[in-house]
């Protein structure tokens, strides 16, 4: 039988769970409210993310079509479609050219400035960050009779301030419905430390010397 002081034993321990379980969900609920301020297709990039190499798959925005103001980054692309960048054709308005968009916010203690860009493709690219072209991967155009499709072994050095925010805008051609290893048939964006890229890449050139 218990006592007056085992009582209170158990209900002090029951209420000192309860404040701990309100205290957890302050907290989740700060978050929660922090990451409203971040779209989901805004991607942090910390230290972690540069050593293991952080591929960017779904969450682009997309608008089928060419024109150059889309690289601006002040450009408002909020009524853009989401999708997966791996998948090709972009929805029934894809008439084999459009421009793709995702942000990367850099966290302040990102060592590095210059990181890698590896760009895995079924078609052709122009890469532009922040409204400058960085890369041209191929040949992009919407005609079959002139594109030039090309899924490039290096990577693409660009430089990301730590602590800003970057725009990565892709303007994309698929004019021959290709598909390359691993059934990709639209384009795959990793980033990661610059100096693995460059050996993985260099690691068959090696063996032929």
């Amino acid at each position: 039988m218990r006592g007056p002081l085992s009582t209170f034993r158990v209900r002090g321990s029951a209420l000192h769970l309860v404040t701990l379980l309100l205290v957890f969900a302050s907290f989740q609920l700060a978050a929660a409210s922090t990451n409203e301020n971040v779209s989901l297709e805004t991607v942090r990039l910390t230290i972690e993310d540069l050593e293991r190499g952080l591929v960017l798959r779904d969450g682009w925005r997309f608008r089928a079509g060419d024109d150059p103001v889309w690289a601006d980054p002040s450009y408002d692309d909020r009524s853009w479609s989401r999708v997966d960048s791996r998948g090709g054709r972009f929805g029934p308005d894809w008439q084999g050219i459009g421009w793709l968009r995702r942000r990367l916010v850099v966290d302040p203690a990102f060592p590095e400035t210059v990181v890698g860009l590896r760009v895995r493709q079924a078609g052709a690219s122009e890469l532009y960050l922040d409204g400058h072209l960085v890369a041209k991967l191929g040949q992009v155009s919407a005609d079959p009779r002139r594109e030039q499709a090309w899924d490039p072994e290096f990577p693409v050095a660009v430089a990301l301030e730590p602590g800003g925010e970057h725009l990565l805008a892709v303007r994309f051609s698929l004019a021959h419905e290709h598909e390359i290893a691993g059934g990709l048939r639209g384009l795959e964006v990793t980033l990661g430390r610059l100096d693995r890229m460059l050996k993985k890449a260099t690691r068959g050139l090696r063996n032929l010397v």
